[in-house]
């Protein structure tokens, strides 16, 4: 039996598996756990690519979208949205489109199911890293105990989040640096595991177990906000991005801000720090000029990328051999148009922060006045003070850093 027929068996098996589940929405609450910790023992345990993590990502995708509108099961699956986040950063391009096009449907259907502010943390930060390409944040760990106080991620600092991002596969880091790393940013994937306890398989399936038990108990922490007003820098890391995976997540950037329902203090920054990712990320050349920043700095790391692809495809089966080369092709007819592509991007991405900017001052109003009517002291405020620093600035800034492209 060999892997290929092996590889098709286990598919078929998640598929009967997610067909299943999706016929018995009313009795989710006792299949959920299962299907979730199958779930992500398929996409987090992947190492390479493969048609079986394809499948898994598209299968929670299509859970989320069918069971967001169920109360009852609504936070769980959100928070499973996480789960996206802890793919290893080499292979989240090969599956960014099915993340775009499943989000994309995800909030089109049930954005006004959608209220809580880490609920909404989740699904920009996964819409920025499919999309435009940004290293997904640390994990922050919340404890189990209730007696415990979970720990604040709203004051974490950029240099703190840049401690514990995932280093890429070509770095070569210390031994004891790479597990405070791994430790610090709170989840770690099989094939870290192995490569730093490659004869203790019992060990390495025993903390993934573990992580697997607390997976639902994990947090994203917010983006800090940039304190500097007189620069144009947002801080965000970008690698490279599908291009398909970019026009598909701008258009749900498009959906949420023209409707004025999905737009509320509690998601209002994070919307646009989320927008002034990818105004970063389409800029005239982003694609290329990382790419040939990495040629000129690691010119031997290149070779040895080039040899690895060449030995991977020959391991490849026939269906994958077809994958691969199909996306590739993709590839390079999306990157023919590219120039076109971003301009008209960065357009619509100029209207959004446009259209933002003039509704700021009428979303943080309405929302006061509600607040007034059952306190004397409103959380939300809509002096001009407090929408400069939230609102106004970062929206002038987005748009300004579109002017030097």
């Amino acid at each position: 039996m060999g892997g290929n027929y092996m590889e098709d068996s286990a598919i078929f098996f998640l598929e009967l598996l997610l067909r299943v589940v999706l016929q018995n929405r009313d009795r989710i609450m006792s299949l959920w756990q299962m299907v979730r910790d199958h779930l992500y023992s398929c996409i987090v345990m992947a190492t390479e690519y493969s048609l079986l993590l394809e499948r898994a990502v598209v299968g929670l995708m299509r859970m989320a979208i069918r069971l967001l509108h169920r109360e009852e099961v609504a936070e769980e699956v959100l928070a499973s949205l996480q789960i996206l986040l802890m793919i290893k950063p080499s292979i989240i391009p090969m599956v960014s489109r099915q993340i775009g096009y499943g989000l994309h449907e995800l909030l089109r259907t049930n954005a006004a199911n959608i209220h809580a502010r880490a609920d909404w943390i989740t699904i920009f930060t996964v819409m920025k890293t499919v999309g435009a390409g940004a290293v997904p944040p640390a994990i922050v760990q919340v404890p189990t105990n209730p007696n415990e106080n979970p720990p604040d991620p709203t004051y974490g600092s950029l240099e703190d989040m840049a401690d514990r991002r995932t280093h890429s596969d070509g770095e070569s880091v210390a031994g004891e640096t790479r597990l405070s790393v791994y430790s610090d940013r709170g989840y770690t994937s099989d094939s870290e595991l192995y490569e730093n306890h490659p004869g203790n398989t019992d060990t390495a399936s025993e903390k993934l177990g573990n992580l697997e038990d607390k997976s639902s108990m994990q947090v994203i922490p917010p983006p800090p906000t940039p304190c500097n007003q007189f620069t144009l820098q947002l801080g965000e890391e970008l690698r490279q991005h599908d291009m398909r995976a970019m026009v598909k997540c701008c258009e749900t950037l498009a959906f949420l801000v023209r409707d004025a329902a999905h737009i509320t203090p509690d998601n209002f920054e994070l919307c646009v720090r989320c927008i002034r990712t990818f105004v970063e990320a389409s800029i005239n050349g982003v694609n290329r000029a990382h790419h040939a920043s990495t040629e000129l700095k690691h010119p031997d790391k290149k070779k040895f990328k080039k040899r690895k692809e060449r030995d991977g495809k020959r391991r490849m089966t026939g269906h994958q051999q077809e994958r691969y080369y199909g996306h590739n092709s993709d590839d390079e007819t999306m990157v023919e148009n590219v120039p076109g592509g971003y301009h008209t991007m960065s357009l619509q991405l100029l209207d959004l922060m446009h259209t933002l900017h003039t509704r700021a001052a009428s979303i943080y109003s309405s929302w006061e006045a509600e607040e007034r009517k059952v306190t004397n002291e409103p959380v939300v405020t809509a002096e001009a003070s407090s929408l400069w620093g939230k609102c106004w600035c970062p929206l002038l800034q987005g748009i300004a850093r579109l002017c030097c492209d």
